[in-house]
């Protein structure tokens, strides 16, 4: 993960107007970013708690002014057509439900993909139920995002071993729901234009 994530950054460094960071959680990408390059980023996601945690963890790091931050629902953005730059995620495009709807309404918004993928080997591995093949499986998801307008290929693929998120014993749950089971992945860089 930390290759892709090096590899992202990099390209992302270089990207002109407006960077939307997706499905960005608690901020654990998003501040990557923010720190090396004090940008602004435009942060969407649908957990009002999940953003709510991105707050607090933001104004501990100081960083609250470069982050504004929408709850949205992600197959109908409030935000104008071609009015993004750049959409940036960590994994987020594979934990989206309706994913052709969303990746139609990124499409419409954002000029510019730049994500980090993780595909496992297996078909177990994956939230299945929640998406499906068309997230969790390579051929398929290029093909979906192919569907909905994007023109893409993929950049720094790397193979790696991946365990499930352990179970916290404070919140009773995983952080993460991918992958279910230990399995091997290939992370990948998608660049979507």
């Amino acid at each position: 993960m930390k290759s892709s994530i090096e590899y992202t950054k990099n390209l992302l460094k270089d990207e002109k107007g407006i960077i939307l960071g997706l499905a960005s959680g608690i901020g654990s990408w998003l501040n990557e970013f923010i720190e090396e390059y004090q940008r602004e980023i435009l942060s969407v996601d649908t957990d009002p708690a999940s953003s709510d945690s991105l707050s607090k963890y933001l104004k501990y790091k100081k960083s609250e002014n470069l982050v504004t931050q929408i709850i949205a629902d992600t197959k109908l953005l409030p935000l104008k057509s071609n009015s993004i730059g750049v959409i940036t995620t960590a994994a987020g495009l594979q934990n989206i439900d309706e994913g052709e709807k969303v990746l139609a309404e990124l499409r419409r918004t954002g000029k510019k993909l730049i994500g980090i993928c993780m595909f496992p080997e297996t078909d177990n591995s994956g939230p299945g139920p929640i998406n499906g093949k068309s997230l969790h499986v390579k051929e398929y998801f290029k093909e979906t995002l192919e569907k909905t307008g994007w023109k893409i290929h993929f950049e720094n693929e790397i193979k790696a071993r991946v365990e499930p998120s352990p179970q916290s014993k404070i919140l009773g749950g995983r952080l993460y729901r991918f992958p279910l089971s230990p399995t091997s992945s290939e992370f990948a860089v998608v660049v979507g234009e």
